[in-house]
């Protein structure tokens, strides 16, 4: 068996799994000569040009997780690709979600791969507060749903800023106005990248956000609240064909974070009882964060299918 690979490394997010791959003895190769294919999506404008590839099986398609939460897209959003081997996933939450919404492919558990894990650390006075609205599509859209939402967090953050209260840091993607948000006197505006980088998260005290960049919040141990995780997920990507996810109701209790920025009034003492303790987000961290990455577990996994 040729144990080569080619690895479509989005955001940075396929790091792990290349340097396991790497570790285990295979060698990184073009796409077309590859006898594995890792893809963080399985759409197919990525998988397309290789379909004679995974027709004729000289390779086979993996997918490893597109961001931090699972995905939900393959819920009635999108088709799962006739091409696609199997899926890793970051934790058995994962697992369990896509099989409740009937996922028909095979699914792995390897780890969580996005940064070094750390213990919660308590904080008895969280001032310095991250705030990382949802963040636009790369051609700069972002549906009126995230936008509404974006704004409504900031308002209630804005609150706290003019009492004193707090420091505000808006970590957002692409311009502030494309977030649905608006410079405002007091607080500090920090424009980031797509990169994982943790950095910030490590220098504040307490953490707002949704997805992706919550997800890292509370991999590195730091105070983290969500925002809208009632809502039901949906596509981000186009203005024009607005969908959602057709199972949310059979795994929702599963998918939501315990602290929602939205569902408290007092956001001041929701801000005290998230930092000085990590009772109520145990179980969650262990089931959508789970363990450390394995990347045993990968090379075991792809080579069922060799």
């Amino acid at each position: 068996m040729m144990k080569s690979f080619y690895l479509f490394n989005h955001q940075k997010k396929g790091t792990a799994y290349f340097n396991a791959l790497i570790q285990n003895g295979y060698t990184f190769r073009s796409a077309k000569e590859a006898s594995v294919i890792f893809s963080d999506i399985d759409m197919p404008g990525r998988i397309k040009p290789l379909a004679d590839n995974f027709r004729s099986k000289k390779s086979r398609l993996f997918i490893y997780p597109h961001a931090a939460r699972v995905n939900l897209a393959w819920d009635g959003i999108i088709p799962v690709n006739k091409y696609t081997t199997a899926v890793f996933v970051s934790a058995e939450g994962h697992k369990n979600i896509l099989e409740l919404y009937g996922f028909n492919k095979p699914i792995h558990v390897s780890g969580w791969s996005y940064c070094r894990m750390l213990p919660f650390f308590p904080i008895k006075n969280p001032r310095k507060v991250l705030f990382a609205p949802i963040h636009p599509s790369k051609r700069g859209w972002l549906s009126d749903i995230n936008k509404k939402i974006n704004i409504a967090a900031f308002n209630k953050l804005l609150k706290l800023v003019k009492n004193g209260d707090i420091e505000l840091w808006v970590r957002h993607l692409r311009s502030i106005e494309e977030n649905g948000l608006w410079n405002e006197n007091g607080v500090n505006y920090i424009q980031g990248q797509p990169d994982l980088s943790f950095a910030q998260i490590d220098a504040a005290d307490i953490i707002v956000a949704h997805q992706t960049f919550g997800y890292l919040a509370v991999a590195r141990g730091k105070p983290v609240v969500m925002m809208a995780e009632g809502t039901p997920p949906h596509n981000s990507t186009n203005p024009n064909d607005t969908k959602f996810v057709a199972s949310w109701e059979k795994y929702k209790h599963i998918v939501m974070y315990p602290y929602d920025v939205m569902d408290y009034d007092d956001t001041m003492r929701l801000f005290q009882e998230v930092s000085w303790s990590d009772d109520k987000i145990r179980l969650w961290r262990d089931t959508m964060i789970g363990v450390p990455f394995q990347g045993s577990l990968v090379v075991k996994g792809i080579e069922k299918y060799l």
